[in-house]
């Protein structure tokens, strides 16, 4: 893991972007700043073709209460918080695909070259898989991280997705499962770690060194202790865009790109004290504080 000052945890997945928006795909960025006392910090950029239709934060049914956006393509999200403080969030990976060796005795059609289920674009991708972002909304139906990351590994024995990276957080704990074929669950310490589409502190992704450059940059906006000037900071890092031919943390093309931006901060008594929401590209649009209005 890089050697930084910083104390929370990156998810930044990233892909060539037009070949994404081509197949209908979502890269997402999503910081989360998880300080030593408990408190959290949240800043999510939402990456995806613009034709797919969404719906702003809204107030979901059932106990306990969550607030999230919606998928109204596919009834999920991409990013949920509950009452308890929980806060939970999915971007899409591909699967690991091995190509089968042929069998021996074969007449030619090996396992690699037979009819497979119809993808959805990224590698191992199947139609017939349930929406990734149903799994946020099952996290945030818990009232810990804990028992939210054991209630969703017990899902995920008996339910095949398509590759996704989901974070669960509150104010004890927090852990990253990861699916490339076989979920995995992992723990995440107090500190600074960065994830790529295909993992853990992947510097090789330009937009994961980009991120931690900034962040590093933003110093003591970040850990000040006031929720109002990270929050700001936050802001700035979500709007960010390198020079002609450089990476942008906040990206735009012809069919997609950051469609919406969230910020939250979460004390360390769980308590949601802002919930920040983007309807556009942050670099374009203005942020609208919620937490009075959904609560």
């Amino acid at each position: 893991m890089p050697r930084l000052s910083s104390n929370f945890v990156i998810f930044v997945p990233f892909v060539v972007q037009s070949l994404l928006w081509q197949k209908g795909l979502a890269v997402c960025l999503l910081i989360c700043l998880r300080q030593s006392d408990g408190s959290l910090l949240l800043a999510a950029n939402r990456d995806e073709r613009y034709d797919r239709p969404s719906s702003s934060p809204l107030l979901w049914g059932g106990k306990p209460r969550l607030w999230a956006g919606r998928d109204d393509q596919a009834g999920g999200t991409w990013l949920a918080v509950n009452e308890h403080g929980v806060v939970a969030a999915v971007t899409n990976r591909p699967i690991d695909v091995a190509p089968p060796k042929p069998t021996a005795g074969c007449t030619g059609q090996t396992p690699a070259t037979r009819a497979q289920p119809p993808s959805t674009g990224l590698p191992g991708d199947q139609l017939n898989r349930p929406s990734r972002g149903g799994l946020p909304l099952l996290a945030c139906r818990q009232a810990t991280a804990k028992a939210a990351a054991m209630k969703t590994q017990e899902h995920l024995r008996g339910v095949a997705y398509n590759g996704f990276n989901l974070l669960i957080a509150d104010r004890a704990a927090a852990y990253i499962v990861q699916n490339t074929g076989q979920p995995v669950l992992d723990s995440v310490s107090v500190g600074m770690h960065v994830m790529a589409n295909r993992g853990w502190d992947d510097l090789a992704d330009e937009r994961v060194a980009l991120a931690f450059g900034l962040i590093e940059k933003a110093g003591k906006g970040l850990h000040s202790g006031d929720t109002a000037q990270a929050l700001e900071a936050m802001q700035s890092i979500c709007r960010f865009h390198g020079q002609r031919g450089e990476p942008s943390l906040c990206i735009h093309s012809s069919l997609g790109g950051t469609v919406s931006s969230t910020l939250l901060a979460v004390s360390g008594e769980g308590k949601l004290l802002s919930y920040l929401f983007c309807p556009a590209a942050p670099c374009r649009g203005q942020y609208e504080e919620l937490a009075g209005v959904l609560f």
